[in-house]
């Protein structure tokens, strides 16, 4: 038996563990003791990472739409055909995914700008992120974490915004319980109480819509008491003069009486954070795909930046992401108008040294994200991607998929999208081949090769070497180790990192002009004004709010956890009482409406109705209504549809209001 060590293809965290080795099978993991983010333990997923490696559902062979019905065929007949119909330039968009490894993604990335001719580029989870990042690159200068994660069990203090860490990104949310039972005092803000809430010093839960003026508050009271850091303004006092008096508005009155959370709560929450020296911040999906993400994005790093909670240990801010390798698909330029490590497609310097080093012509920065390329482009090239399943609005993200000229989806398993497609390709998992990921605190890290692909399957990175041959490139790498030797070389972030540096550790964090090496550095204060979106209101019809909660139950609808019978049936088991799907609501309301656990209630906006069945919980506010996001097309109606979100046409559901009944029987 046979132990390879590996990074854990899950959330974010980056845990390290072994895949134990049996005549060519995998037959389970073991924990990393030493790596600093695991040490020696792993979350439910982590524990069953292998499962889906081998499930019986993996594609094994490539396969050809042809009457109506996929029909296996030769990689020869697949790959001849994508490179015929294809096509090049704008009619042409490339979808790559977080669950790939960096050298997938750059491959894919360099496919697009030098063989397709195209600046359509984007991978499936970053629309949901442009909004907040943008507004930390705004603040901060960049757009990831400032710290690494295994300080955060060192801090002083930890403020969580719209972070469900506990079901989200379990191993972050250890390091926590660790800070926690060190001493450290926790600060949680968000509309639904979580898990972690049990164990805040101070808990705000502000109404549905309404968490930007809580973050002006809070940012108001640091300013009050004076918490800032006086020495980074000296800089630019004539900015800093706006944006105080910007924030004059916000009074604490005034930001109690529009959030329902009182004053005295929020000016302590306020003095934690401010005058504690190690204070962390840390948000996750709540807040990312949350309607206002750019105005609270852009409160939390002006709050970073005001009281210079950067550049030292156990401090700093945490954009968190679900998916173990978003951060690396963002780095190695999976997004339009931006090649690898950030750098500027539309830069004269940049084009002229990667035309270069590729021998081709680049083409014009384009802007056209993966929202834009449905209904905007002929053909669409999917790696590791459910664009269906991930989508907002699905049922639309159906329609554009099937008015296509050619769809191409290289996957582990026939997923939504990968059934509307004209050739599925089999691609290998990450247990499969060797690479490296970037987790969310910019650690890299290797992947390992530890069996072999099923049938056919192939890695990500050879199938796409071997259409770009057949579109003329004459690629000649041998290994993924090869195409990191490019990234490296072209990409200044990541120039220092080596396979032989991250074999000698755990890994090696990617530096930035901010500062290098774990801890990026301020060099900048560039203070943003918050713009608070007017919160949804309710009338004497409708009065309650309804919202989607993006965190609850994400990893019910993934295809990997779907592909692990230990995963499924614990997920299932966690929705055993409602199969149908569940709208949270606070016992008080149902009281006051004689409703009770489990009755199917009507729900009924301006827009629409759907019915759902009741679950009673306290961690909801009274007349507020929650609906996991995997649920949203049962009550699109209720909204109307997504509209169109602040940055780059991206979809996201406001909260609306509804009435409540009993729904006949």
């Amino acid at each position: 038996m046979a132990n390879v060590l590996t990074a854990c293809p899950f959330c974010g965290s980056g845990c390290n563990l072994y895949l134990k080795v049996e005549d060519g099978q995998l037959t389970g993991v073991l924990p990393s003791s030493s790596h600093p983010t695991s040490r020696g333990k792993l979350c439910i997923r982590g524990w069953h990472a292998h499962e889906f490696v081998s499930h019986p559902e993996r594609l094994r062979s490539p396969m050809v739409r042809k009457g109506g019905k996929f029909e296996r065929v030769s990689w020869e007949e697949a790959l001849s055909l994508v490179a015929g119909r294809l096509g090049r330039g704008a009619d042409v968009g490339v979808v790559g995914s977080a669950r790939c490894a960096n050298e997938d993604n750059f491959l894919l990335m360099k496919l697009a700008r030098c063989v397709l001719g195209t600046d359509n580029v984007d991978f499936s989870s970053r629309p949901q992120r442009i909004a907040d990042l943008a507004a930390l690159s705004s603040t901060l200068g960049v757009n990831c974490a400032t710290n690494p994660a295994p300080e955060l069990a060192g801090a002083d203090v930890i403020v969580l915004v719209g972070a469900d860490l506990v079901p989200e990104i379990t191993m972050i949310a250890s390091l926590v319980y660790e800070a926690v039972a060190r001493g450290a005092k926790l600060v949680v803000i968000s509309p639904v109480r979580t898990e972690l809430a049990e164990l805040a010093e101070v808990s705000l839960q502000p109404r549905l819509g309404t968490e930007p003026v809580l973050l002006c508050g809070l940012l108001k009271s640091v300013v009050d008491q004076g918490l800032i850091d006086s020495s980074l303004l000296d800089r630019d006092w004539d900015a800093y003069d706006q944006f105080a008096t910007d924030l004059s508005q916000f009074t604490l009155d005034s930001v109690e009486q529009r959030t329902g959370v009182a004053a005295d709560a929020i000016t302590r929450a306020g003095r934690l954070y401010g005058e504690a020296r190690r204070s962390a911040v840390l948000y996750s999906s709540g807040l990312a795909q949350h309607p206002a993400a750019a105005a609270m994005a852009t409160a939390l790093a002006d709050l970073v930046a005001l009281t210079n909670h950067l550049g030292q240990p156990s401090m700093g801010l945490y954009p968190l992401a679900r998916q173990n390798n978003f951060q690396g698909a963002l780095d190695m330029g999976l997004a339009p108008g931006m090649l690898s490590g950030g750098q500027s497609l539309g830069s004269a310097e940049v084009r002229q040294r990667f035309e270069q080093a590729w021998g081709c012509r680049l083409p014009e920065p384009a802007c056209k994200s993966l929202p834009d390329m449905l209904g905007g482009v002929k053909s669409l090239y999917v790696m590791g991607a459910d664009i269906v399943g991930g989508a907002a609005d699905p049922a639309q993200a159906r329609r554009d998929i099937e008015a296509l000229d050619l769809l191409v989806v290289q996957e582990l398993f026939m997923t939504p999208t990968a059934e509307l497609a004209d050739v599925v390709l089999p691609a290998a998992a990450y247990a499969e081949k060797d690479g490296t990921a970037t987790c969310a605190d910019r650690r890299v890290q290797r992947l390992r090769k530890a069996v072999d692909p099923p049938g056919e399957a192939r890695a990500d990175w050879q199938i796409i070497q071997e259409l770009a041959g057949r579109l003329g490139a004459s690629w000649r790498y041998d290994s993924a180790g090869a195409i990191w030797a490019e990234i490296a070389s072209l990409t200044p972030s990541y120039a220092d990192i080596t396979y032989d540096k991250l074999d000698a550790g755990w890994g090696a964090y990617w530096s930035s002009a901010n500062g290098a090496g774990e801890r990026l550095q301020l060099k900048g204060l560039s203070l943003q004004p918050v713009e608070c979106p007017p919160p949804p209101v309710t009338d004497a019809e409708h009065p309650f709010l309804l919202a989607l909660d993006p965190a609850a139950e994400r990893w019910t609808t993934d295809a990997t956890t779907l592909h692990s019978d230990n995963l499924r049936r614990e997920y299932q088991i966690a929705a055993a009482d409602f199969p149908a799907g569940h709208v949270e609501m606070h016992p008080d309301d149902a009281q006051e409406l004689q409703l009770r656990q489990g009755f199917r209630v009507k729900l009924a906006s301006a827009h629409g109705e759907a019915e759902l069945q009741l679950k009673l919980s306290s961690d909801v506010l009274p007349r507020t209504l929650v609906v996991p996001y995997h649920l949203r097309d049962t009550v699109r109606d209720l909204f109307g549809g997504p509209a169109p979100g602040q940055v780059e046409g991206h979809l996201v559901y406001s909260p609306v209001a509804v009435s409540v009944a009993a729904a006949q029987r």
